[in-house]
């Protein structure tokens, strides 16, 4: 299965289909410090092939996984002063991204 072709209905189920290369669950990281966002996650191995990528959970519901980031990216994203910032800074619009659930429409 890939990952473009996942039809997620909440963060639970990213978990479970998101794996590493140890079969366990990708740990996803709570943002306190973003009105941007929700939670960070980091694997090395993806259970459709895919490697070293870190998913992102939007405040407005939005599910991403960026392709081939950098291990240190994360440990940037999750020490910054404002996670919203600093991932436009080093992360968006630098790294192939797939939607994996569509944003909230308001």
């Amino acid at each position: 299965m890939k990952v473009e072709d996942l039809k997620i209905t909440n963060l639970y189920s990213i978990e479970e289909m998101l794996i590493n290369e140890k079969k366990e669950e990708v740990k996803m990281y709570t943002i306190s410090n973003s009105s941007r966002i929700a939670s960070i996650g980091y694997t090395h191995y993806l259970s459709n092939g895919d490697n070293i990528s870190l998913i992102i959970k939007f405040a407005r519901g939005g599910i991403y996984l960026y392709k081939e980031v950098e291990p240190t990216k994360l440990s940037t994203l999750l020490n910054a002063a404002s996670c919203g910032s600093m991932f436009g800074k080093i992360i968006d619009h630098k790294y192939t991204v797939i939607k994996i659930f569509p944003a909230n429409s308001k």
